[in-house]
């Protein structure tokens, strides 16, 4: 009976923590009884490391100019990317490219494929489509 106890004490525990987790540090995914948490890392694109090439009202296209971030962001998984343009800053997540849904607390979300990297991150070039509520 104790060992019962302790069980479902460790259980209520398990969950309180992926609840926590998921709400405060990154994304928990629960796969075949196994537990992913992604922390989610934050870049920075402004003016000196980005080329703007296209500014609209739902979407924003830039160009990685400094190859140093470029490697960087492209292997990361979900980063939260932080843009300064105009002197205004916009809080971008990622969104599966396949995704009807938006992400949740961002302006501009971007895509990313099913292993979490930025889609088509190769060329250098970012998509940010605004969120709409």
């Amino acid at each position: 009976m104790v060992q019962y106890k302790i069980l479902t004490l460790a259980k209520v525990a398990i969950m309180s923590l992926s609840s926590l987790l998921s709400t405060c540090y990154g994304q928990v995914q629960k796969t075949n009884q196994n537990m992913n948490i992604y922390f989610s890392d934050t870049i920075v694109l402004s003016n000196e490391n980005i080329e703007v090439l296209k500014v609209e009202d739902n979407e924003i296209e830039v160009r990685i100019i400094n190859d140093s971030i470029k490697n960087k962001i492209s292997n990361l998984v979900k980063p939260i990317i932080r843009l300064e343009l105009a002197g205004n800053k916009y809080i971008a997540k990622a969104n599966l490219i396949f995704s009807s849904s938006v992400p949740d607390s961002c302006d501009y979300f971007y895509p990313i494929d099913k292993e979490g990297k930025i889609f088509n991150i190769n060329k250098g070039i970012l998509l940010f489509y605004k969120v709409t509520n």
